[in-house]
């Protein structure tokens, strides 16, 4: 009886699990929309990233205003993403320097944050709000 009961209990958190992890799964949309009702201009970067092969998504947020921008580049892996976040880290402060050149507007950027395989890269405001 008790064994019973107790692998209803642990079958039961693993479904809860399960599912929470499928509804809150990160995809660009739902980052795109934060910035868009921010005033933020929304391009797609994947294609013209030196690392795109090990990339899933990518895009830049611009704000015309404020000339606040972001980056966010969703790798395939989490080895990728900590070997990005180094890469951006080192060329901190100032400019990204040549690696992503032209993918990414930078000249401004001084942040550098990951969650997961999710690599954010850009003005402190703009990675606040990306995230």
């Amino acid at each position: 009886m008790k064994t019973k009961k107790a692998l209803a209990v642990i079958g039961i958190v693993l479904i809860i699990g399960i599912m929470a992890v499928v509804f809150t799964a990160c995809n660009n949309s739902t980052y795109q929309e934060k910035l868009k009702e921010a005033g933020y201009v929304i391009t797609d970067i994947s294609d013209i990233l030196p690392d795109k092969d090990k990339v899933e998504w990518a895009f830049e947020a611009y704000h015309p205003t404020t000339l606040d921008t972001v980056s966010v580049i969703k790798y395939k892996s989490l080895k990728d993403a900590k070997a990005a976040e180094e890469t951006a880290k080192s060329h901190i402060p100032g400019s990204y320097g040549d690696y992503w050149k032209d993918a990414i507007n930078s000249y401004k950027a001084d942040t550098v944050e990951r969650q997961s395989m999710l690599l954010f890269v850009g003005t402190a405001k703009a990675v606040e709000i990306a995230k």
